[in-house]
């Protein structure tokens, strides 16, 4: 169980008015959302928190990835991160770029790292929505459509992807591998992909409970470990992710853990 400081739990700051500026200013109007129902409006969040402390040899590493997005939480996230002193990896689904460019135009300007979640979100296997399995045409069309809605944001073509509901076959894989995309998943058995539970409508204290837990684990039995996060910046449960952010922030400075943009296994 790891115990956290009660002011980090219950007082909730403001992010600076230029922040929220930057943030407002990259979505205008109202925006569709393929997981849910009804129009959007942009919602901006706050939460305390030091930013991160990167050491020059640090215990271990954690990668944030968000999944979904862009969606109306994504602004603050980006606000979010920007005060944390965090860049992420941030998996966007081609048919919510093409509505919003200007966010994912925002996002690497940050620095974040923008990858491919397919056009709208269809499970390549059927797993997670009961649905028949897409063909291999079907499957290469969602990642294409995807890839191609980022380069028309101005972003250059992504290299990695992530399949929604984690639901990947071989053929499905080696049509990524052909596009020249490495697949990441989303959660994994040997606890180095993590699903953060974000999405489950877990409080910001089990989430962070969740991801430090996994952490403290990792640490137990290897050097140097690298834990890739998977959070979501686009559904409706995104506020309480990104309360528990600076929670997990805190923790990683209190242990010298310190967080990437490099996958496990990859050179950078």
């Amino acid at each position: 169980m790891i115990f956290l400081a009660a002011s980090f739990i219950t007082a909730f700051g403001t992010v600076p008015a230029s922040q929220q500026a930057t943030a407002q200013s990259s979505v205008s109007g109202t925006m569709q959302d393929p997981l849910s129902v009804g129009a959007m409006n942009v919602k901006q969040v706050s939460a305390p928190g030091k930013p991160l402390v990167y050491n020059k040899s640090p215990r271990g590493y954690i990668v944030f990835t968000f999944d979904d997005g862009p969606g109306q939480y994504t602004p603050s996230v980006i606000s979010e991160l920007y005060r944390l002193n965090i860049r992420g990896v941030f998996f966007t689904i081609g048919r919510k770029v093409a509505q919003v460019p200007q966010v994912v135009r925002d996002l690497a300007a940050r620095g974040h790292i923008v990858a491919n979640h397919t056009w709208d979100h269809k499970s390549f296997t059927g797993k997670g929505t009961g649905a028949e399995p897409l063909t291999d045409e079907q499957v290469r069309n969602e990642l294409v459509q995807s890839n191609e809605s980022l380069v028309a944001a101005g972003l250059p073509s992504p290299h990695y992807c992530r399949a929604p509901y984690g639901a990947v076959s071989p053929a499905s894989a080696a049509v990524a591998a052909n596009l020249g995309l490495r697949l990441i998943p989303d959660s994994t058995d040997d606890g180095v992909f993590i699903d953060s539970g974000d999405w489950a409508g877990l409080t910001p204290e089990r989430i962070t409970n969740r991801v430090t837990g996994q952490m403290v684990a990792m640490l137990a039995v290897q050097d140097h470990p690298t834990l890739v996060v998977t959070f979501h910046d686009g559904i409706r449960t995104a506020p309480d992710m990104i309360k528990a952010l600076p929670l997990i922030v805190a923790w990683m400075n209190a242990n010298n853990v310190s967080a990437t943009t490099t996958m496990p296994g990859a050179a950078g």
